[in-house]
C-alpha cells in the first residue's frame, strides 16, 4: 500500500510532530510511505528512510498525488504548521486525522493570509452557520472582541468543509466522534492515540540533579501554553493561600506565541516568582527528567477544543498522577487513573488537591500506578497502524 502522509515533522516544534515520528517507526514497514512537507526539511537522521516531497517547491508534483491508495492528512488547529496540507486538502481530499475538533483559529488565520482576508473568515461563518451568526461576529469585531478570542469557538468549530470532503476521519476520543458524526457518518473510526518511547535513562535523573528544592512539593506542566491549559488559575490558587505559598514550586515545560499570555509577568504580579521556574521549550530527554522529579502534574484544559494530549500519555506512562479537567476526552479516562477537577469549582478544587500534597507528598502515587498500567493496557503503536490501514482499507469504497 502506498501512502502520502501529511503532517508536521521534527524538527518542527508540535506535538503532532513528535506524534507523526512515533507511528512512521512503525508503520514504514507495513506500507510505503511518502512525506509530503511543505517548504521545511525533516530531520534526516530519521527521515533518510523516506521519500520526502516538497509540494511548495513546485505544483508539478500535485497530480502525483492521484496515484497513491491513500493520502493522510494530519490536521491540527495551528495555521502556521497546517495551511499548506489543507489546500492541498480541499484540492486532493483524503482521509483526516482530526487532532482538534475546533479549527475555529486555523480558519480565521488562513483566512487572514489570503486576498480575501477575514471576508473569507466571514463567508465561512455565513457558509456554515447562516447569516445571523456572521453578523453578530462582525458586529463583535467592531466591539474589538472577535469571535475567535471567545469561548463561543467551540460552538463554531468551522470544521465543516473538511468533514465533508474528508473520505475518512480518524478520532482519538468517543467525545470527538460523537461530535463529528453528523457531518461524516460512518466514515469515522476512533483509534487511542499511539504510545510514546521512553527515554529511561531520563528516569535515573534525581531532583538535585536539576536542581530541584528537596523541601518543596513539585509540580509540573508541560506542553504548549495558552489561557485553556489553566496556568494562571494555579499561580493564583498558589498565591491565595501562604502554606502553598511556601511549599510549592511549579515547573513550566513548553512555551507560547500568544503575546498576550504573559504569565511570567503574572508570577511577579502574584509575588511567587521563586515559586514558578519557567524552562521553555526541552528536548524530550530532558522534560521527562523534570517529570519524573515531580509529585504531580497537571494537564489541565478548559474549555476542550476536542484534542488528545500527548503529554499527559507521556505523564501517564512514567506513572505520575495527573490533574485533569472532567471534560472532553479527559473526563473519558479512568477516574482510577488521573485527578479530575470541576470546570464549576476549579479553584477550589485546586487548592483541596494541593493542600493534600503539603501533609503528603505521594498522596496520589497509586493514580500514577493505577495510569502507567492504564496506558500500557489500552494504548499501543502498533495497533494504533492497524487500526490506520484497516481503516484505510475500508475507506476506499468512498473514494
Amino acid at each position: 500500500m502506498r501512502i502520502a502522509w501529511f503532517s508536521p515533522l521534527p524538527p518542527l516544534k508540535s506535538g503532532i510532530s513528535e506524534y507523526s515520528e512515533v507511528i512512521l517507526y512503525h508503520l514504514k514497514n507495513r506500507a510505503e510511505v511518502h512525506l509530503w512537507v511543505d517548504g521545511f526539511t525533516p530531520d534526516p537522521v530519521f527521515y533518510k528512510d523516506f521519500t520526502v516531497i516538497d509540494y511548495c517547491s513546485t505544483e508539478e508534483v500535485l497530480p502525483l498525488l492521484k496515484k497513491y491508495d491513500a493520502i493522510v492528512y494530519n490536521m491540527g488547529n495551528n495555521v502556521g504548521f497546517h495551511r499548506g496540507m489543507y489546500e492541498i486538502f480541499l484540492e486532493y481530499p483524503g482521509i483526516v486525522i482530526l487532532h482538534d475538533y475546533v479549527l475555529h483559529h486555523f480558519i480565521v488565520g488562513y483566512w487572514i493570509n489570503k486576498k480575501a482576508g477575514l471576508e473569507g473568515y466571514f463567508s465561512e461563518l455565513r457558509n456554515q452557520y447562516g447569516p445571523d451568526l456572521e453578523e453578530s461576529a462582525r458586529k463583535a469585531l467592531r466591539r474589538k472582541t472577535p469571535l475567535w478570542e471567545t469561548d463561543e469557538v467551540i460552538k463554531y468549530p468551522l470544521n465543516k468543509n473538511l468533514l465533508k470532503r474528508a473520505t475518512g476521519v480518524i478520532v482519538h476520543s468517543e467525545y470527538v466522534k460523537m461530535l463529528v458524526k453528523d457531518n461524516v457518518h460512518d466514515r469515522v473510526v476512533k483509534i487511542n492515540s499511539p504510545v510514546y518511547p521512553v527515554p529511561c535513562a531520563s528516569l535515573n535523573k534525581k531532583g538535585d540533579d536539576l536542581g530541584l528544592p528537596e523541601d518543596k512539593v513539585i509540580l509540573a506542566h508541560m506542553g504548549f501554553l495558552n489561557p485553556a491549559k489553566r496556568m494562571d488559575t494555579v499561580m493564583a490558587v498558589i498565591a491565595g493561600e501562604e502554606s502553598l505559598k511556601k511549599n510549592i514550586f511549579l515547573l513550566i515545560i513548553g512555551g507560547s506565541s500568544n503575546i498576550n499570555y504573559r504569565l511570567e509577568e503574572y508570577a511577579k504580579s502574584l509575588g511567587i516568582s521563586e515559586n514558578v521556574s519557567f524552562l521553555g521549550y526541552l528536548p524530550l530527554e530532558e522534560a521527562y527528567a523534570y517529570l519524573n522529579c515531580s509529585h504531580i502534574c497537571l494537564s489541565l484544559r478548559y474549555p476542550t477544543m476536542g484534542e488528545t494530549s500527548s503529554s499527559l500519555i507521556r505523564i501517564m506512562s512514567i506513572g505520575k498522577p495527573a490533574v485533569v479537567t472532567k471534560a472532553g476526552w479527559y473526563d473519558e479516562l479512568p477516574d482510577n487513573c488521573v485527578i479530575k477537577i470541576s470546570p464549576d469549582n476549579e479553584a477550589g478544587d485546586l487548592k483541596y488537591l494541593l493542600t493534600c500534597l503539603l501533609s503528603e507528598k505521594d498522596a496520589y502515587k497509586e493514580i500514577g500506578l493505577s495510569a502507567q498500567k492504564y496506558i500500557y493496557s489500552n494504548f499501543s503503536t502498533e495497533e494504533f497502524v492497524d487500526g490506520l490501514l484497516k481503516f484505510v482499507s475500508a475507506c476506499r469504497q468512498f473514494i
